[in-house]
C-alpha cells in the first residue's frame, strides 16, 4: 500500500474538499466536521473531478450533472450502480496521508446453514 501527502491537516478545513493523483488513480478527501474521507475523484456519470463539486455536510454535488454523492461512504444519492471506491486516509504529524490501496466493503455475514444444491443430469 503506498501512501501519497495530501496537504497538511490546517490546509483542510471542514467543509472542504482537496484532490491529489496517488499511483494512477484521482483521490478526493473531503472534511465533514473534522473527521476525512477519501474517494475517487471522478463522478460515475462522465468522470468530472469531483473535488471541484458542493460540499454540504457529507453530500457532495458533481458540479457538471448535479449527480449526489456521501463522501462517508461513496453511496451514489441518483443510481444504486454509481457509487465511488473510497481509499484509506490517515495523519501523521499533521499530515493528510492517502492511500492508493481501495477500502473493499465488509464481507457480508453468511448463512449459517447452506442450502444442498440441487443437481439435474
Amino acid at each position: 500500500m503506498a501512501w501519497v501527502r495530501l496537504c497538511r491537516l490546517d490546509e483542510l478545513p471542514p467543509g472542504q474538499v482537496r484532490a491529489v493523483r496517488a499511483g494512477i488513480r484521482r483521490i478526493a478527501v473531503a472534511n465533514v466536521g473534522g473527521a476525512l474521507h477519501a474517494f475517487e475523484d471522478a463522478c460515475k456519470h462522465m468522470k468530472a473531478a469531483l473535488s471541484s463539486g458542493r460540499l454540504e455536510g457529507r453530500t457532495l454535488t458533481c458540479s457538471w450533472h448535479g449527480w449526489k454523492y456521501d463522501v462517508t461512504t461513496g453511496a451514489c444519492h441518483d443510481k444504486e450502480w454509481g457509487s465511488l471506491r473510497v481509499f484509506p486516509v490517515r495523519i501523521e504529524r499533521d499530515e493528510i496521508l492517502v492511500s492508493d490501496e481501495e477500502l473493499l466493503p465488509e464481507p457480508a455475514d453468511e448463512p449459517e446453514d447452506f442450502p444442498t444444491p440441487i443437481f439435474r443430469s
